[in-house]
């Protein structure tokens, strides 16, 4: 994509808005979601930190120490989603801010989170949330 398309998406990763005072602070990620399995928490975190290009579930699981099947029994036993659920509502809650804030193009907020065109990130963007990503920014 570029380095221009790269020192914007990077720009906004430093807080450009201000949050409110009484506003809620980030919890740390065994309160962001709910669990403290170590292998869980570090499998999320990393989920977090890879939104553009994302790891598959066998990285995942090496990354974590565990094999992908225990992976997999983890997050049915501990999450209200499957990982490749769990991974994608992560990408989307990220690709949403970055149209609420960002000035980047939809297509570039689908490529900075790991989506391989724009027309499949607006599919699963109103799966998710329920409305297009263009009306995000009408």
């Amino acid at each position: 994509m570029g380095q221009a398309f790269a020192r914007r998406v990077s720009d906004w990763y430093l807080h450009t808005a201000v949050a409110e005072p009484g506003g809620p602070q980030r919890g740390s990620s065994t309160e962001r979601f709910g669990t403290h399995h170590p292998a869980l928490v570090t499998v999320l975190e990393t989920m977090e930190t890879t939104i553009e290009n994302p790891l598959s579930r066998r990285d995942m699981a090496r990354l974590a120490g565990i094999s992908p099947r225990h992976l997999d029994r983890l997050f049915a036993e501990q999450m209200p989603a499957g990982f490749l659920e769990s991974y994608r509502n992560i990408r989307l809650d990220h690709a949403r801010k970055l149209l609420e804030q960002s000035p980047l193009a939809i297509s570039e907020v689908a490529f900075a989170t790991g989506f391989s065109s724009a027309s499949h990130f607006s599919r699963a963007y109103k799966q998710r949330f329920g409305i297009q990503p263009k009306s995000v920014r009408a």
